[in-house]
């Protein structure tokens, strides 16, 4: 986060979210900063911690990024702070290092993006954010098929074949089962993604993340997060039950209530005073 400017003073504003109601009173206190606070402008209230300049600024900041424990324990009290604000109220959370040099300043970009914000608002009413992982495990998908009928793979022909015409056809029948594991697999998805869709008012389709990233020897074949209104998340979660017991060799990782990371996104407005 660069904060602009010709100096910049020894603790910045952080501000975790905002808010359309009262939150809950009390403040709460964490290593990632001092008390929490809010104040209201324009109808809504912003959550907001102070930090020293010396952790999200510069140099320094991209030292701690890189030190995982510094980042796990802000990110950690970052989220609880959200979620804890979430119980009572429709938030708007703001990514982790959203920082200002002064409540001015802050009060400024609220001002600039009020309307946008109000927006928002009115579309994450009563709303919480679902997110859908997909891990395929292509041998245990391909023998579904099989089981299924959708592929005739001539074992007894082949077996009766000559050794070297055996070969070439079992290449080729294994060449045609991955083409079909892969059109089953597009067909899986679309479905899974309109049916959770009708349970939805908003998707994001996040791209797939590799073996390194997600640890698993499956290949992720589906990452999306779907905006669920809290009437219907029981229906989506029996939604995904069903698509867990009807795709063999699909793993499906249904995570959230979450607040709506993925659905509030206007132009840049992290810091009345970065660039």
């Amino acid at each position: 986060m660069k904060i602009s400017g010709e100096s910049t003073p020894e603790h910045l504003v952080y501000l975790f979210c905002l808010a359309d109601k009262i939150p809950e009173t009390g403040t709460e206190t964490g290593k990632a900063g001092k008390d929490i606070t809010y104040f209201l402008n324009n109808g809504l209230y912003a959550v907001t911690g102070i930090v020293a300049s010396d952790d999200f600024c510069g140099e320094n900041l991209k030292r701690n990024l890189n030190d995982f424990k510094w980042v796990e324990e802000k990110v950690r009290f970052h989220e609880r702070v959200v979620e804890k604000m979430m119980a009572s109220s429709t938030v708007i959370p703001f990514k982790f290092g959203s920082v200002f040099k002064t409540e001015e300043s802050l009060k400024k970009m609220l001002d600039e993006y009020i309307d946008a914000f109000m927006e928002i608002f009115k579309k994450l009413e009563g709303k919480r954010e679902w997110g859908i992982k997909i891990f395929c495990d292509r041998k245990a998908f391909a023998r579904s098929i099989e089981k299924g009928g959708h592929c005739d793979r001539p074992e007894k022909e082949i077996d009766i074949l000559s050794t070297g015409r055996a070969f070439l056809n079992r290449k080729r029948q294994d060449q045609l089962m991955s083409e079909l594991v892969d059109v089953k697999i597009n067909e899986a998805r679309l479905e899974i993604y309109e049916v959770l869709m009708g349970h939805s008012t908003e998707v994001r389709i996040s791209g797939l993340l590799p073996a390194e990233v997600t640890s698993r020897k499956e290949d992720m074949v589906f990452n999306a997060a779907f905006l669920v209104d809290n009437g219907m998340a029981g229906a989506f979660i029996d939604e995904v039950e069903l698509f867990k017991d009807k795709y063999r060799g699909f793993e499906m990782e249904c995570t959230g209530p979450w607040p709506p990371y993925n659905f509030c996104a206007i132009k840049e407005h992290e810091s009345a005073d970065s660039k």
